[in-house]
């Protein structure tokens, strides 16, 4: 899904349960579209694009950063879904499976600019937690590491299967935050630059073409 800007919306019934909740969520998530910045949000914003009171997020959210962190949870849950989703149209190829999460990476990242700074920084009480005690995006990188570990005919908890899983997420992370930050540089060829880096990963051509 990529940024939106804000919408007026149709004022909620007071209450609304799991709906007002998800209603609250998709509101603060607009406005962080907009930004990129968590220090720019506040509850009263997020209140006044739903058409509630204030109050009314209390009910489902402690705080401003717990709000935060389930806009988080959505799009890294919604960025999990795109790798997987490149990963099954990418053929039966380890490789080829890799090269499609990198691609997937990218694409997500550079179609979501101002969701993507937000999912990377911390709130106000820099949290990098989850519910369940898991590392936000956690389940992204391990859709990575696991076509790396096929890629590499090695165990998921192998030492080059960590190294090379973090490099790449270090290129195609690189990419989207400097593309998206200096736009007007001459950047080559999108498609051709994750390829490249694929290729050299793993042995496919010479580090010298």
């Amino acid at each position: 899904m990529a940024d939106t800007p804000t919408q007026r919306r149709t004022p909620s019934r007071r209450g609304g349960g799991e709906a007002l909740r998800t209603e609250i969520i998709e509101a603060a998530s607009a406005l962080l579209a907009e930004t990129g910045d968590v220090a720019s949000m506040s509850l009263r914003a997020v209140a006044r694009a739903v058409g509630i009171a204030t109050t009314s997020i209390y009910l489902h959210f402690a705080d401003l950063d717990e709000l935060i962190l389930a806009v988080k949870l959505k799009r890294f849950a919604e960025l999990t879904e795109c790798l997987d989703a490149a990963v099954a149209g990418a053929g039966g190829d380890p490789v080829e499976q890799v090269r499609a999460i990198g691609h997937g990476y990218v694409t997500f990242g550079l179609a979501n600019p101002g969701h993507y700074r937000v999912m990377f920084s911390a709130s106000t009480k820099g949290t990098i937690l989850g519910p369940n005690g898991m590392t936000i995006g956690l389940e992204a990188f391990n859709s990575l590491v696991t076509v790396v570990s096929a890629a590499l005919d090695r165990p998921p908890l192998d030492r080059e299967v960590e190294i090379v899983s973090t490099n790449l997420w270090n290129f195609v992370h690189g990419i989207v935050h400097l593309r998206t930050a200096r736009s007007t540089f001459h950047w080559p060829d999108l498609r051709a630059q994750v390829d490249d880096m694929i290729d050299r990963t793993f042995g496919l051509r010479s580090a010298s073409q």
